[in-house]
């Protein structure tokens, strides 16, 4: 369960965010996709860059990497670096918590709900491009809640790339279940340049919008 029924139903997964990578990301560009799952989103942006550009993909949960790489070799894209890491602003080991019934809901810290686990390694992306003298034009981030350390360890990629768009999932709660500040999360975006827009599902549009109307 996750991206596959809504595919079978509509033929694409979720609409306004497809659209608005689709129009963000031109041929040449560079894609990170932290939280890789499957590779919907992966192989989208390996179509759109071209050939001899590098898309990215960090998934870390076992079965839907193999997924990934599958879909990867069946669509025949040879730009695409697939990596089992789990991005954070650490290098180390953590359990990975699976969601029984989404595979896009596993998550790196314990909700305390009996859930199994899996061992998953962690990277900064900063660790992990560092080197690479490679450009990055958009980031995906979708981590169920870990978005704010997987900022943290991408702070010099994002701030030596002043183009950069970045399309991340915000779910407060989650967040704070992992130990982080969900404010915090939007300063640190704000004090590294970026503004602010809500992807508003429901009217298939992105707008601006301030932290209090985030927050009402």
């Amino acid at each position: 369960m996750g991206v596959v029924p809504e595919l079978l139903r509509d033929g694409i997964f979720e609409r306004c965010e497809t659209e608005l990578i689709r129009s963000l990301l031109k041929p040449g560009q560079v894609f990170v996709d932290v939280g890789g799952n499957i590779g919907y989103y992966t192989l989208i942006a390996a179509d759109i860059v071209g050939p001899t550009v590098k898309v990215y993909a960090f998934e870390p949960e076992p079965s839907n990497f193999a997924f990934l790489e599958r879909n990867v070799e069946i669509n025949g894209f040879r730009n695409i670096t697939l990596e089992r890491f789990a991005l954070s602003n650490t290098r180390e080991s953590k359990r990975l918590f699976l969601n029984s019934t989404n595979s896009g809901g596993h998550h790196l810290y314990d909700a305390g709900e009996g859930e199994d686990s899996v061992s998953v390694e962690t990277i900064p992306l900063d660790e992990y491009l560092a080197g690479k003298e490679c450009p990055v034009d958009l980031v995906k981030m979708d981590i169920e809640g870990f978005e704010p350390f997987a900022f943290q360890g991408m702070k010099k990629i994002l701030s030596a790339n002043p183009g950069v768009r970045l399309l991340t999932e915000f779910f407060p709660s989650m967040m704070s279940t992992a130990g982080a500040s969900p404010g915090e999360y939007l300063l640190g975006l704000k004090r590294l340049g970026f503004s602010l827009r809500l992807v508003d599902e429901v009217h298939n549009v992105t707008k601006p919008v301030t932290e209090e109307e985030i927050f009402a």
